[in-house]
């Protein structure tokens, strides 16, 4: 969990949101459900280091390096993965 700074407010009556940039680590989360979430502030999630390189069909290289949850790494580097193909793909 952080704290952030709320850019703007998407209203829609599906789906609404809000856009905000993260600041400081303030706690970590316990559950993450769809009709809410659950944290504690004042503790950090266990995490460990993860580099994860693309090769392109255009022979370029990409190397990124993360930090996940431990118990949660199949579902961040898959969101790593995701985003450095649709974004250099």
């Amino acid at each position: 969990m952080s704290a952030g700074y709320v850019i703007s407010l998407l209203p829609n009556l599906q789906n609404s949101f809000k856009l905000a940039v993260p600041l400081d680590v303030v706690g970590a989360f316990q559950q993450d459900r769809s009709t809410g979430i659950a944290g504690t502030l004042g503790v950090t999630s266990k995490m460990i280091p993860v580099t994860m390189t693309m090769h392109s069909s255009l022979n370029t290289v990409q190397e990124v390096q993360v930090r996940s949850r431990i118990g949660s790494f199949p579902d961040s580097a898959s969101d790593e993965l995701y985003s450095l193909q649709r974004n250099h793909g």
